[in-house]
């Protein structure tokens, strides 16, 4: 059975293309003012704090405390082999073709 994209789906699709894209821009202009791995910590918290609030509102249970120990292994690997070693690097190599 095919389904239409309703405009809800639409607006969602967008949301993402605008949060990861905008992701290595936002490094960039971070890490010429921030340490790479306190920048992205921060980040990570932040977005954390905005969804567990949202969820929370929701009416959503609390996680369980096997569910906080899986997240923070999770966000923890996330954050020092994605997005912070991405943040560190930024600062060494060049963007663009620079003369």
């Amino acid at each position: 059975m095919e389904k239409k994209m309703t405009t809800r789906m639409w607006l969602a699709l967008a949301a993402l293309y605008i949060a990861w894209g905008s992701t290595y821009l936002a490094i960039r202009f971070a890490v010429e003012s921030l340490p790479p791995f306190f920048m992205a910590g921060t980040r990570f918290l932040v977005a954390g704090l905005i969804v567990y609030i949202w969820r929370r509102l929701a009416g959503d249970p609390a996680p369980t405390r096997r569910q906080w120990r899986s997240a923070a292994i999770i966000g923890l690997f996330m954050l020092v082999g994605g997005l912070g070693v991405v943040s560190w690097a930024e600062q060494y190599v060049p963007q663009g073709s620079q003369p």
